[in-house]
């Protein structure tokens, strides 16, 4: 794994969570077309996970991962990946933490010029739904399979 010792991957620190309501044909550019998006009345559920890792295998660091939205594929969830779209994962998750619900967070994405659709600018151009906050994180990440 590249270094990495293996897995389960043990990551400690805090995140938030903020879900947002994302315009269904903005979340399409994003996910591959074999997965189902869920959506209700065109639109569907994305959202930000906004993480600050005190501990991990590779040290410290802070993620920022943009959720173009919510996907349906029976019996599992992928996080994002399927054959089709090599080096995505699919994992298995423990998390403990004490939430709480937060203040929605303003954050704000422009729109680059570029010809390429920029995920996080559409995710957070929809309406923020609800904000949770994750003190106190201890996750393990266990890997299923690369693609």
């Amino acid at each position: 794994m590249g270094g990495y010792h293996d897995p389960p991957w043990r990551f400690r620190g805090r995140a938030l969570y903020q879900l947002h309501l994302v315009k269904a044909c903005d979340a399409r550019k994003f996910i591959p077309s074999e997965l189902r998006l869920v959506e209700l009345f065109g639109y569907t559920l994305g959202g930000v996970f906004l993480a600050r890792y005190a501990d991990s295998p590779v040290g410290a660091f802070d993620e920022l991962v943009a959720l173009a939205g919510l996907v349906w594929q029976f019996p599992t969830s992928f996080s994002g990946g399927t054959p089709e779209h090599p080096g995505l994962l699919r994992y298995a998750c423990q998390l403990a933490a004490r939430i709480r619900l937060s203040p929605c967070a303003g954050i704000k994405a422009e729109r680059s010029d570029q010809e390429e659709p920029d995920a996080l600018a559409a995710v957070l151009s929809g309406r923020p739904v609800l904000a949770l906050t994750f003190d106190n994180l201890d996750m393990r990440v266990s890997l299923l399979r690369i693609f």
